[in-house]
């Protein structure tokens, strides 16, 4: 089992691989948008400890540079006209992540697979 926070749950460990993975999944279909995915691998890179390992980089890069960016519920407390141009900068730093973030995924789903299946090949 790889080090994680879960070590002492190899059944939590191997839903939060699976867990990971889907997120991957959602990440490269554009069913989970860059930054939000970003955000949430963040986090990942944190429960897998993989602070170390670079791959996991870019989503730490784009969770830091849309930090002031409004998403998802928080919305609601902003005005429409603040709203638009917040969304002129999410669209940019989306554009302009979106190749990297999807690429670092793909590595990062692939390589969670031996956790999941044993033995498998990557997707």
């Amino acid at each position: 089992m790889k080090d994680s926070i879960w070590n002492h749950n190899p059944a939590k460990f191997l839903k939060e691989c699976k867990r990971l993975r889907a997120l991957c999944q959602r990440i490269i279909d554009g069913k989970e948008s860059v930054i939000e995915g970003s955000r949430k691998m963040a986090t990942y890179r944190f429960w897998m400890k993989e602070e170390g390992n670079t791959g996991w980089s870019i989503f730490t890069g784009v969770s830091s540079e849309s930090d002031h960016l409004p998403l998802g519920a928080v919305r609601q407390h902003w005005a429409a006209d603040a709203l638009k141009q917040k969304d002129e900068e999410i669209m940019k730093l989306e554009n302009h992540y979106r190749e990297s973030v999807i690429e670092a995924a793909r590595r990062i789903r692939d390589q969670y697979q031996e956790y999941v299946e044993p033995g498998a090949s990557p997707l």
